[in-house]
């Protein structure tokens, strides 16, 4: 579960173990507070973040080493969905955050994880054959 820092979109997580789980978003502004399934009853996994009124989603859905979505909480239909970080060709990415406008994601490998940010207005992020990144704004830390 989680809400946007000023309150306007919880977003609810129901997982069914490891295998699947549906996130649902709701408008507190709206006159009757009611939650909408966005993720299609799929059997895939969702990990959403909501910051800046925007909705990120890291799903395995098409992507077995997982993606990263941006969705606008007003719109959240799936055919809605902006993909900003397509699947890794070789690496998992296992986690992300937003912070002070960058996206902070995590690729674990081996026992070495490697943190790769770059600034959201990027519109989206292709990798080279190697699988980092080609925009010269990404920083690896």
């Amino acid at each position: 579960c989680g809400n946007s820092p000023e309150g306007k979109w919880p977003v609810v997580r129901a997982a069914e173990g490891w295998r699947k789980s549906e996130l649902f978003i709701a408008n507190t502004r709206a006159r009757q507070l009611a939650f909408k399934e966005i993720t299609q009853k799929k059997s895939r996994l969702y990990d959403p973040l909501v910051r800046n009124n925007r909705l990120y989603i890291r799903t395995n859905e098409g992507a077995p080493r997982y993606a990263l979505y941006e969705v606008d909480p007003a719109k959240p239909a799936r055919a809605n969905w902006r993909k900003i970080i397509p699947e890794h060709p070789h690496e998992v990415l296992d986690s992300f955050s937003v912070v002070g406008g960058q996206i902070l994601v995590d690729y674990p490998a081996a026992t070495v994880s490697r943190l790769l940010s770059a600034p959201i207005a990027l519109a989206a992020v292709s990798t080279a054959a190697s699988g980092l990144p080609r925009s010269p704004s990404w920083r690896s830390r």
